[in-house]
């Protein structure tokens, strides 16, 4: 095995440590000199005076001795792992001692901290010329003149910010942008995703790489799923240091992580660390932390984060590097704190669009000074920031056409009734003092043949960016007995499945004025007054007082609508705000009170409904949900004002979650009931060689309900679960994914049982296979 050193002088000062393939920097190498032991940075550098003789290795990199020597360079050869030089239980009691420093986090609640930060990100690659080829072509497209050809090198984008966190506890937190550049894009929040809330200290029981969570080797209830091995032993500040090399004892799984981390061999305090995900094997993931020594508070996270990371771009490898250097502030002046914990408000840049070198951790390389300057020289570039707001709209459902913007959820649907139905939504950018908003749309069902259309007039006052007035206009169809809440979203991305499979529906008309608001962080309320005239499209009459069937029916309603959610956090993305989420139960309530007019007489009711959403997230991708459903309606209504049953069962089926999945469509109904969805989803299984990531999951449904007066109803058949629906299924998704658009189609498949008093008789099985279908990016 040849191994390369350059021989000159007696002496090193400044030197980097390098793979001898790859020729790219190792970071947080041990050099174990004459003088001294020492560890390279992020960049692979050491900077101190460094006396021969001297050895290197790094982790699963054969060592190199140097004598008579200043070398510019050292390269190291990669040569899988080394042997072990202590045992293994040694190394599991430093571990222990490592997480139990845990008492010190921030995270454990015992004080509040202020961190400054420099950040930045670069894509770079070996490609560039070819990748440049492409991707003027696709920018060709949408009318940009591509990518012009230098003699010079530099990356494919670059970008750098300053921001600032303020934490209390995982409610009391925020990270706000203070200054931003990017090459060739005037836009702050490209480079904003560098920043990620509590992901400094090593003592929280996950990581966070990519947006993806794994199991933190370093945390106290995670040990039992790693080995650790002490490989290197090194003596800094007159403590000693081990270098342990940490394997998970499973590998299947996407939640574990493998790589090295040097910790005080007496007190566990952990130096740096060097994590790559566990099931990649060429390392094209890293998570490199450095100097996560206590600092004068006892508070432990990185001055020093590094993410490697490979994507493809246009089918070629880009290398993509995020680095952040951190710097403690202290606990005075804190933001005030709300549900928004991540802010990329341009007013707060406006004034700060280059970044200055005294802001900078280090400075720029020569290839990062190139890259400024080819996107400064190519003037036309700037038009890329067209390219990013289209792309950007077409992420939330919003084209901007001027004045005006396209509403593209409503360019195309296509359901079992109307078949394919083709509209166009259109949608004005406030006016009026940028307090009002218009919106209309219209759309054609070539299977029904038949117009819908509908508008509204939103006015919000400068004031108070939470209130909002509404009146709402409407001539479409829906679901028969469905039940829709205010402030309502979706727990998962298959829900939105069922709308498509609908068999029948009822043609409404409906004026609505709404006012609604936002009371503290977490309390939603609306209320709002309807009138609207419903027509069921399939055979169904109902029985009024005076014994006249009736197939029209006239609605005058006011309801009371709240919503709370505990914990949901926001992120403010250029005049747009997104939901984070919330660890916490949801909650939803209405209540609402009116009359249907069957012409001969006022039938009178009153409405409860509610319903509350949970899910966990675990490591890797696992999660567990549950919904819990009910509602009870005091007086008798027709059909359409009840509920149904949320049965998502049709022949060739897909598989919606939050449904009943053996149910047919309308196939009970209630004027009171109760039902509970809940689903686990493992983490995704990484099988080595196969073309995708499959995940299992569990599902399990039950429901009950009470329906008063059936012989009103006729034309079809009513029935009620008084007795208890149960049903259970198991699936696999993302069983084959098809790569289209920037993302990909998975599609799986599952069985469920219909089981319990209602049970199908003999000639109709019970057991009914789904296929499961989403796309994703």
């Amino acid at each position: 095995m040849i191994f390369l050193a350059v021989c000159a002088f007696a002496q090193a000062q400044g030197f980097v440590v390098a793979n001898l393939l790859t020729r790219k920097p190792i970071a947080f190498a041990h050099v174990n000199a004459a003088n001294g032991h020492f560890l390279t940075d992020g960049y692979g550098v050491v900077k101190a005076d460094v006396q021969l003789p001297i050895k290197v290795s790094a982790g699963n990199y054969v060592s190199v001795r140097l004598s008579d020597s200043k070398p510019d360079t050292i390269f190291i050869l990669k040569q899988g792992f080394q042997r072990i030089t202590e045992t293994q239980n040694q190394a599991f009691i430093v571990v222990q001692n490592a997480a139990r420093l845990k008492s010190f986090y921030p995270e454990a609640g015992n004080f509040t901290f202020s961190v400054n930060g420099y950040h930045k990100v670069f894509l770079g690659s070996e490609n560039l010329p070819k990748l440049k080829d492409n991707l003027s072509k696709f920018l060709k497209v949408v009318q940009h003149p591509g990518l012009p050809a230098v003699p010079y090198h530099h990356h494919l984008f670059l970008g750098e910010l300053v921001g600032r966190w303020d934490y209390v506890d995982p409610l009391n937190q925020k990270m706000r942008l203070l200054q931003s550049n990017s090459s060739g894009i005037d836009r702050s929040d490209l480079a904003g995703p560098t920043m990620q809330l509590n992901s400094f200290s090593v003592g929280l029981p996950e990581i966070s790489i990519n947006g993806s969570k794994y199991l933190n080797p370093l945390e106290e209830s995670n040990l039992s799923d790693y080995h650790f091995q002490v490989i290197d032993t090194a003596f800094i500040n007159n403590e000693v240091y081990w270098q342990l090399k940490i394997n998970p004892k499973k590998l299947h799984r996407r939640t574990y992580l493998k790589g090295y981390a040097w910790l005080n061999a007496k007190t566990g305090a952990v130096l740096t660390t060097d994590f790559t995900v566990a099931h990649i094997e060429d390392d094209n993931e890293q998570y490199l932390l450095k100097n996560n020594l206590p600092d004068s508070l006892g508070r432990i996270f990185p001055q020093y984060r590094k993410i490697i990371y490979e994507v493809k771009i246009s089918g070629l490898p880009i290398e993509a590097v995020q680095q952040s250097w951190f710097n403690t502030r202290g606990t005075d002046s804190l933001f005030a704190f709300s549900e928004v914990v991540i802010d990329y408000d341009s007013s707060l840049h406006r004034n700060n669009k280059i970044l200055q070198n005294k802001v900078r951790a280090v400075p720029l390389t020569k290839i990062e000074l190139n890259t400024y300057e080819y996107y400064r020289k190519q003037a036309k570039m700037l038009r890329l920031n067209n390219t990013i707001n289209f792309a950007q709209r077409l992420v939330y459902g919003k084209l901007n056409l001027g004045d005006v913007n396209l509403v593209l959820n409503k360019l195309i649907n296509i359901n079992f009734y109307e078949g394919i139905r083709l509209g166009a939504g259109l949608e004005s950018e406030p006016i009026f003092n940028k307090t009002t908003t218009l919106t209309g749309y219209a759309g054609y069902g070539f299977l029904d043949a038949r117009w819908k259309w509908g508008s509204t007039l939103a006015y919000k006052p400068k004031q108070n960016k939470h209130l909002e007035f509404k009146y709402i206009y409407e001539h479409d169809i829906r679901e028969p007995a469905q039940q829709k809440f205010d402030f309502d979203k979706q727990m998962y991305g298959s829900e939105s499945l069922r709308r498509l499979q609908l068999p029948e529906v009822d043609i409404y008309t409906l004026h609505q004025a709404k006012i609604s608001n936002k009371l503290g962080r977490y309390f939603y309320l609306s209320y709002s007054a309807l009138y609207q005239q419903i027509k069921p499209n399939y055979p169904y009459e109902y029985l009024s007082d005076n014994g006249k069937l009736r197939q029209f029916f006239e609605q005058f309603e006011m309801k009371l609508s709240a919503r709370y959610s505990y914990g949901e956090t926001f992120m403010n993305l250029n005049k747009l705000s997104l939901s984070l989420g919330t660890i916490y139960p949801e909650v939803w309530l209405q209540y609402s009170a009116g009359f249907v007019n069957y012409n001969t007489c006022n039938c009178s009711y009153t409405k409860l409904e509610g319903k509350v959403n949970y899910k966990k997230v675990f490591s890797g991708g696992a999660n567990f949900g549950v919904q819990l459903l009910g509602g009870i309606v005091n007086g008798n209504v027709p059909y359409p004002l009840m509920f149904n049953m949320r049965g998502s069962y049709f022949p060739a089926s897909a598989i919606t979650h939050n449904s009943f999945e053996t149910m047919r469509f309308q196939e009970f109904a209630a004027n009171r009931f109760m039902a509970l969805f809940t689903a686990y989803s493992f983490a995704p299984r990484y099988i080595q060689n196969f073309p995708s990531e499959p995940q299992f999951i569990l599902m399990h449904n039950m429901g009950i309900g009470a329906l008063n007066n059936t012989d009103l109803h006729k034309g079809v058949t009513l029935k009620t679960i008084d007795k208890g629906y149960v049903e259970s299924g198991a699936f696999i998704s993302n069983l084959f994914k098809i790569y289209f658009g920037g993302g990909y189609l998975g599609v799986g498949i599952g069985a469920f049982y219909r089981y319990g008093p209602y049970s199908n008789n003999p000639e109709t099985p019970n057991l009914l296979y789904k296929f499961s279908i989403l796309y994703s990016f």
